[in-house]
């Protein structure tokens, strides 16, 4: 086993490894992690029958900015539509920022949270705590099994790998794009 080293955290990440969101593809819903630099777009592996994916979402414009993004796409059951619309509309205001607590007031109506990965909300990225996979998706896998069997530690140890599992909704409708529908 060998240490990734940490010194790679100041360098960006490799965005040319990413795949891009099609728009069609929007709301996109998984379970991961967002990946801030190359540490940890190196040092956050998942095994390959996972068929974990590394997407770069595009906030919505005017701010239009990559992210990046490692993680197991997922459908909601469908009393979570609702909710996957209105962060859709989330983004066509011209509000520039997503008040917290307004969001998690949002989530609670649905019996969700983001007390542990609120830092990630921002427009077109909405984070929802991990331990509600379950709850939210048809997905097949609980986050008990995640954490007991997805982490690839056969090369780096288990210290490193190891990060925590959110789930996140990715919009990228803006009011422009909103606008020009109408």
């Amino acid at each position: 086993m060998t240490l990734v080293d940490v010194d790679i955290t100041s360098e960006p990440l490799a965005i040319e490894k990413f795949k891009t969101i099609a728009k069609n593809d929007y709301p996109l819903c998984i379970v991961g992690f967002q990946l801030k630099n190359a540490y940890d777009q190196e040092r956050i592996r998942i095994k390959a029958k996972y068929n974990a994916r590394d997407i770069l979402h595009f906030q919505p414009i005017p701010n239009t900015q990559p992210i990046g993004f490692r993680g197991l796409k997922f459908e909601c059951k469908p009393k979570f539509k609702s909710l996957i619309v209105t962060l859709n509309q989330l983004n066509t205001t011209l509000n520039e920022d997503i008040d917290a607590e307004r969001y998690k007031k949002l989530l609670s109506k649905y019996g969700l949270t983001c007390d542990e990965c609120y830092l990630y909300l921002r427009k077109g990225v909405y984070p929802i705590d991990g331990k509600h996979i379950s709850t939210i998706s048809t997905f097949k896998y609980t986050i008990e099994d995640l954490y007991n069997d997805a982490f690839d530690i056969s090369e780096i140890p288990l210290f490193q790998v190891i990060s925590s599992f959110t789930v996140f909704i990715l919009c990228n409708e803006s009011i422009f794009s909103r606008s020009l529908k109408e």
